[in-house]
């Protein structure tokens, strides 16, 4: 069905054409035919009209040479002797020769006897021209004399006698009318059929190029209407019944007419031919074009359907397909921008491909590549695979020193190192800011001790980046699949929750992934998000331990402990959520409730065993450094009614250290209050007397470290 329906689309393109063929030879033969024949007919006519004026304009020029040069012989002999035969012998030699003209000179004097020719005729001199009718014409002139055509006797040839009376003498010169024969064969008019005659002011003929005249005196019988055309310089006569066309034009000096004709006939023969040609050629050029047209519509189907393929291979991401060229410009010109969009397509999926895939700055693997380099070794390795994750350690005092670019130039120097200390078969990535991963199978030429010291040999170096020496610290986790973990990413968070919970303070620090650090996290992440409820419910509660009296050893107080029964974990002790609530700064919290709930308990024992109990309270630095610590203790101390003198408040060397003027203060204000301070585990920390001199401490408690030397 497919093929019908586009055998049938291009049939349907070849009757249009053929009728749009039909309606195009219509238009051509009854309106544009006319036309183009009045058209070529005026061309025709104004192709004479350039011929009649071009060969007017040489044959003007050939007697406007003759006339100026007998003017100039006319103005030359008024200047020396014109008896001295040698003298004119050779001014009429330097004067003629190489002048494009055929003169023949002849000197009479005032009788009009001849006395010298040029060329020189022995035979003309002595004769009386007296009697002579352009001679006596020439006398009662002022100007150059031109007769009408005339046969020589000497010579049998037409021509004209040009004739000029001086004072002393006649200038006479004869011009054969056989030099117009030359002008004419050599110009284009006679070689587009066209002929040429000569008239004078009266009809008569002095020359016509088609014969010899035998009547010297034959007269142009269509002259009146020429003479008579004003508006134009076309004329249409008949000559020996055949219809003719020609131009005309006045030729000076001499009150002649030019008239160059041709039959009418020559110019439609011509027209007919013309148009013919034409016809003939707009047939054939619309005969080719419609077998052209239909050639490229089969071929632009097939292209088209080719193009349909092509796109679809496209759109399942065959990007190396390429499209056939053709002949036809556009369908070329198509095939190849789809060319090149395939090619660009390819081009961007490249560089998308490395966007995707590696990092920008350092043109390592990423960790997108990384996981696929992974899952491809878990597929088909059958040996263990090992995941090293490298942290470099306080890299940021590197960028604050330095600058982030250097930062970056740093980087990148250390991505060509790890490049260089890793085998073919180990595959390193830049995972983030500065950690990046280490994928390899395990077998007898990988394993993580292998690559583990090749970094620390290399790196026992300083590193040199810019001209600045570096020493490069940093921290290793690894872990095995599949014996930690069955994917990329449950491994890659086991390897970054290792260097998280394990600190370590040498340079090259190396960390085992231990299964058991995985739950302990748990439990640490599990209390942590406990902290809230537990404040909201009070789960936090004091325990008292007895301070004994070294004299009598009654019980002289207590020493309130925090302590906490979480309702899904049971009892946690403070050695484990104590680090947890300093870590979210939720300790000072923690601190004011178990002095609150220790002096209202205290204060009831106070009251029914009627003996005043010392309450030993611990206070961490984030507390007592608070504005507001004075007054809650003033304010807690006033509510039960507890006799300040028997508060006693623990800090340790730490706390003091923190901020010794802040805490002299807090001491000051409190103690002056009545409440007393103690300093706790005395030999801990920096173990200075100077504190005990600059604060006002009541009670020293020394670490049992100090009692145990």
């Amino acid at each position: 069905m497919r093929n019908n329906k586009k055998l049938s689309f291009t049939s349907i393109n070849m009757i249009s054409y053929l009728l749009i063929l039909i309606i195009v030879i219509s238009v051509f033969q009854f309106f544009i035919s006319p036309i183009l024949k009045d058209k070529f007919t005026s061309l025709a006519i104004k192709n004479i009209e350039a011929s009649s004026d071009s060969l007017a304009s040489e044959v003007e020029l050939y007697f406007n040479s003759t006339n100026v040069l007998i003017g100039t012989v006319e103005n030359a002999l008024d200047s020396f002797d014109v008896t001295d035969e040698e003298l004119l012998n050779k001014f009429f030699h330097d004067s003629i020769e190489g002048k494009n003209v055929n003169l023949e000179f002849e000197l009479l004097d005032q009788n009009g006897i001849i006395y010298y020719t040029y060329p020189e005729n022995i035979d003309r001199i002595g004769i009386d021209m007296s009697n002579q009718q352009f001679l006596l014409d020439t006398t009662e002139t002022e100007t150059t004399y031109w007769t009408k055509p005339y046969r020589s006797i000497t010579t049998g040839e037409t021509v004209i006698t040009i004739s000029v009376k001086n004072d002393d003498w006649y200038l006479v010169a004869h011009l054969p009318l056989q030099k117009l024969d030359e002008v004419y064969n050599g110009s284009t008019a006679s070689k587009s059929d066209a002929d040429l005659m000569i008239l004078d002011p009266y009809g008569i003929y002095i020359y016509d190029s088609r014969t010899e005249l035998e009547d010297i005196r034959y007269r142009f019988s269509y002259y009146e209407s020429l003479a008579s055309s004003n508006d134009s310089n076309i004329v249409y006569f008949e000559l020996d019944n055949i219809d003719m066309v020609g131009t005309y034009h006045d030729i000076e000096f001499t009150n002649w007419i030019l008239v160059v004709y041709e039959p009418t006939s020559n110019i439609a023969n011509t027209v007919n031919i013309l148009f013919s040609y034409i016809s003939y050629s707009v047939g054939l050029v619309i005969t080719l074009s419609i077998l052209s047209a239909s050639y490229n519509i089969i071929t632009i189907n097939s292209h088209f359907r080719k193009y349909i393929f092509g796109l679809k291979e496209i759109s399942k991401g065959n990007l190396e397909y390429e499209f056939q060229k053709s002949s036809i410009t556009e369908i070329n010109q198509m095939s190849e921008g789809l060319n090149d969009m395939s090619s660009n397509l390819l081009s961007s999926m490249d560089k998308l491909e490395t966007i995707a895939y590696f990092d920008s700055l350092t043109s390592l693997p990423n960790r997108e590549n990384i996981k696929s380099k992974f899952d491809e070794l878990a597929i088909n390795s059958s040996e263990d695979i090992a995941m090293l994750l490298i942290n470099i350690r306080r890299f940021s005092l590197i960028n604050d020193s330095f600058g982030y670019e250097y930062g970056n130039a740093v980087l990148i120097e250390l991505s060509n190192i790890f490049k260089d200390l890793v085998c073919e078969d180990v595959h390193i990535a830049r995972i983030e800011g500065n950690s990046f991963l280490v994928v390899t199978k395990l077998d007898e030429m990988h394993n993580v001790n292998k690559i583990v010291n090749n970094f620390n040999n290399r790196f026992k170096e300083d590193v040199m980046v810019e001209n600045i020496n570096l020493k490069i610290k940093y921290r290793i986790a690894s872990i095995l699949f599949p014996e930690h973990g069955k994917d990329f990413e449950t491994l890659f968070t086991h390897l970054t929750q290792s260097l998280l919970r394990n600190p370590i303070e040498n340079e090259y620090g190396v960390v085992d992934y231990n299964p058991n650090l995985e739950k302990q996290y748990e439990r640490q992440i599990e209390i942590e998000l406990s902290l809230e409820e537990a404040f909201a419910n009070n789960d936090f509660y004091p325990v008292f331990h007895p301070m004994i009296s070294f004299k009598d050893k009654s019980i002289r107080g207590f020493e309130a402990l925090a302590r906490w029964n979480h309702d899904k974990l049971g009892a946690i002790g403070p050695a484990e959520f104590v680090p947890i609530l300093e870590r979210t700064r939720n300790i000072q919290k923690l601190d004011k409730h178990i002095i609150f709930e220790s002096l209202k308990m205290v204060n009831q024992l106070t009251k029914q065993f009627k003996t005043n109990y010392v309450l030993s309270c611990n206070v961490s630095v984030e507390t007592i450094l608070r504005d507001d610590f004075v007054d809650f203790i003033k304010q807690t101390i006033n509510k039960f009614g507890y006799n300040p003198n028997f508060l006693e408040l623990e800090i340790t060397e730490s706390t003091i250290a923190s901020n010794i003027t802040y805490i002299q203060n807090v001491v000051n204000k409190l103690s002056l209050f009545g409440v007393r301070f103690s300093e706790d585990d005395f030999g801990d920390g920096f173990s200075s007397l100077n504190y005990m001199t600059q604060l006002k401490l009541d009670t020293l408690k020394l670490s049992k470290n100090l009692t145990d030397g």
